[in-house]
């Protein structure tokens, strides 16, 4: 017993060391980890990678809660986040991060992010809340200065404020749009320049199913499936300003603090069809904020 705890404490320590030195190759030396295609990371429960869905579209990741390659998702959260994005932007790769334990607790994200930089990701989804890390906060300006887009939810109290990751600098916070009332829910504040649809959004569930869920870690996924679909478009026009595009496909709400609701109108009859297909599907409903 004493040898596997200290064998599992070996190899936490040796994978740690790798991810960091990774992150140095690729940021001192230059050394490009880029692959070709665009990868969304989702650091979430993980991925049913079986789902008929995602069959065909999810890496290999890694699971940052128990140090494993395994980062199927016994929650449903990842899986309903990564339906989402790959209904959206069926050209993305997902790379599945486990960082969101059986108690919902955030853990080692900071190592989940430099990871996905060195795996070649291009958006890192971050639907969920935890504190303030210094660690996480460098890990996010490494990431930002090597071209990644990084998306977060604002958080589903209604509070003029939003939650780590949403609140660190330049991380794209995304509140909630309800279509079906026409309105904005979760968190808002001077962060939060967007919204997209987070109520009652049908995705995949874990064995194959769909469910519907709400909350503004749904909207964080449509915003990270709209700028994939968009980094995929642009790929021959890298130059192209992502956030000039974004604006292009928004509706302005609001009126003591803007906002611009994403709408997937804009890029393209195929992806609104997708969506709509999607959300017309008979499934059991679960509605709990997430």
């Amino acid at each position: 017993m004493r040898n596997i705890f200290k064998y599992r404490c070996f190899h936490k320590v040796c994978f740690t060391l790798f991810i960091i030195a990774g992150a140095v190759l690729y940021g001192f030396f230059k050394i490009d980890f880029q692959r070709e295609g665009v990868i969304v990371a989702v650091l979430d429960t993980g991925i049913d990678a079986d789902h008929p869905l995602l069959e065909g579209k999810v890496m290999q990741g890694y699971d940052f809660v128990r140090f494993r390659r395994d980062t199927d998702d016994a929650n449903g959260h990842g899986t309903h986040v990564a339906g989402i994005i790959a209904t959206i932007a069926p050209e993305a790769d997902l790379l599945p991060v486990r960082v969101i334990n059986d108690q919902d607790q955030v853990r080692r994200s900071w190592l989940a992010i430099l990871y996905a930089v060195v795996k070649g990701a291009d958006i890192i989804n971050m639907s969920y809340a935890e504190k303030y890390n210094v660690a996480t906060d460098l890990a996010i300006r490494f990431a930002r200065a090597k071209g990644v887009v990084l998306v977060a939810s604002s958080g589903n109290l209604g509070v003029d404020d939003v939650f780590y990751p949403a609140k660190y600098e330049g991380v794209y916070s995304v509140a909630g749009w309800d279509d079906h009332h026409g309105r904005i829910f979760g968190n808002v504040g001077r962060q939060v320049k967007y919204a997209a649809p987070g109520f009652y959004i049908q995705s995949a569930a874990t064995g194959g199913g769909y469910t519907i869920k709400s909350g503004t870690s749904m909207s964080a996924a449509y915003m990270s499936g709209v700028i994939a679909h968009l980094k995929a478009d642009s790929m021959a026009n890298p130059d192209e300003c992502l956030e000039c595009r974004l604006n292009e496909l928004a509706m302005v709400v609001g009126a003591s603090h803007e906002l611009r609701v994403i709408q997937l109108s804009g890029i393209g009859e195929e992806a609104v069809k997708q969506w709509e297909r999607l959300q017309s599907l008979s499934v059991a409903t679960s509605v709990a904020l997430n």
